[in-house]
C-alpha cells in the first residue's frame, strides 16, 4: 500500500487537519493532505510554509491528487506546521 495514499481514521481527526470544514473535500482526502504536509517538513525543515507552498502544491499535483489545492491548502500547512513528534507515522 502507497503511504501517501493511507486513508486510515484513526491517527489524524478533522481538528488535526487545521479544524476545516470539509465542505469540498472528503475527509480522507484532508487527511491525505495533511500527511503530505507534515511528511514535507524533513525536507523544508528550515522554511516556512508561505516559502514552500508552491513546492507542497507541485507535490500534491505529482502524488496523482486530483483534488484542487484551494481546498486541502489549509489541511496541507496544518500539517507542515505541526508539532514533529505528533499524529502520524510512516
Amino acid at each position: 500500500m502507497d503511504p501517501s495514499r493511507d486513508d486510515s481514521p484513526e491517527d489524524i481527526s478533522l481538528e488535526d487537519v487545521g479544524g476545516v470544514n470539509p465542505e469540498f473535500a472528503f475527509c480522507e482526502v484532508l487527511r491525505r493532505a495533511f500527511r503530505h504536509g507534515k511528511r514535507s517538513q524533513s525536507q523544508f525543515n528550515l522554511w516556512t510554509f508561505a516559502e514552500v507552498e508552491t513546492d507542497l502544491r507541485a507535490g500534491w499535483q505529482l502524488n496523482g491528487e486530483t483534488t484542487a489545492w484551494s481546498e486541502v491548502r489549509d489541511s496541507v500547512r496544518a500539517g507542515f506546521e505541526a508539532v514533529s513528534n505528533e499524529i502520524i507515522t510512516s
